[in-house]
């Protein structure tokens, strides 16, 4: 089954796994470096406080904007979109919350291309709530500025326990892990929570640990051979525990030499996996004379376009029988 031809398939918060080199350390060295992460712990001053905050977000909207424009433009998320929209006989775009190109952007060109109907898929399932309702709104705005309705918008958000894309993330575990599986230690690693956003992300560390677990199971991992844990988050203060390094000092202290680390919460590679995964964490372990086993992201894996695809197929045609709309 196929979607109608003026539908869009946009992948929305979706980063880039391969920028150009140039650009990515560009960003690097100007915001990541540490330091200059967000500088602003030893201020005490309201006015201080703030002014530095908004310092460090132009930073970032900055950096972000080289990267997402120069690197070229978001690889992967075009690559996601442009592969499910290909087997459902539609249109693929790819929307960046920051950096660009923005929602406002991209309608006004799906809208030239005669779209009328979007279908727009969160790139990561298990992010936080609040940046992806937020895409979402800007999404929605744009699209109902351009002359829109909002019964031609589809929201696929929630599908981190979908059987198809466990099925894709246990596949891509198993063709990136090591022979000897049950010698290694298994780090599943997602995104960091800043304490900000603790109350209202309640259910974020449940999310995580219940995807995590499922996979172990599926993976054939046993309870004393995995870990859960978080990366720092790149803006604000560590809400979530523990941290890569504390299970990586445990399993040093018990003799463990091979880890594999498996950044499962992101459906395209990033920042997070290739500054805080492929160097820092890479780095301790060496470090510790462990060896590291790196599963890249589902990025426009085969396996993860047939599941994002069925995933797309069935929401639309839900949504379409809810609402009394059109068959896709």
């Amino acid at each position: 089954m196929r979607l109608d031809a003026a539908t869009g398939i946009v992948v929305v918060g979706a980063g880039d796994p391969r920028p150009e080199p140039e650009a990515l350390s560009t960003f690097l060295d100007r915001w990541v470096e540490d330091g200059r992460r967000y500088p602003v712990s030893g201020l005490r001053k309201p006015f201080l406080r703030a002014r530095a905050k908004m310092r460090a977000h132009r930073r970032l909207e900055e950096a972000q904007r080289l990267v997402s424009l120069d690197s070229p433009f978001l690889r992967v998320a075009g690559a996601q979109a442009n592969g499910v929209a290909e087997k459902l006989g539609c249109e693929g775009y790819a929307v960046a919350a920051v950096g660009g190109p923005l929602a406002a952007e991209v309608v006004p060109l799906m809208r030239a291309e005669g779209m009328r109907r979007a279908v727009v898929v969160a790139a990561d399932p298990l992010s936080i709530r609040g940046h992806r309702l937020s895409e979402r709104a800007q999404f929605e705005e744009a699209w109902l500025s351009s002359g829109g309705s909002r019964d031609e918008l589809v929201f696929v958000d929630d599908y981190e326990q979908d059987p198809a894309w466990l099925s894709a993330l246990v596949s891509l575990a198993k063709e990136g892990g090591p022979k000897d599986a049950g010698r290694a230690a298994w780090l599943f690693v997602a995104s960091g929570l800043p304490k900000v956003l603790m109350r209202t992300e309640q259910d974020y560390p449940e999310r995580s640990r219940a995807l995590a677990e499922v996979l172990a199971e599926n993976l054939g991992i046993s309870a004393g051979r995995w870990g859960l844990a978080y990366l720092d988050p790149l803006v604000g203060e560590r809400g979530l525990a523990p941290a890569p390094a504390d299970l990586i000092e445990t399993w040093a202290a018990d003799s463990i030499r091979d880890v594999v680390v498996f950044p499962f919460s992101w459906g395209s590679d990033r920042l997070e996996t290739l500054h805080r995964v492929d160097i820092e964490l890479a780095r301790q372990l060496r470090e510790r004379a462990m060896r590291m086993f790196r599963i890249p992201c589902l990025n426009d894996h085969p396996e993860f376009i047939d599941a994002l695809s069925r995933i797309v197929l069935d929401t639309s045609t839900e949504t379409s029988a809810s609402t009394g709309g059109p068959t896709p």
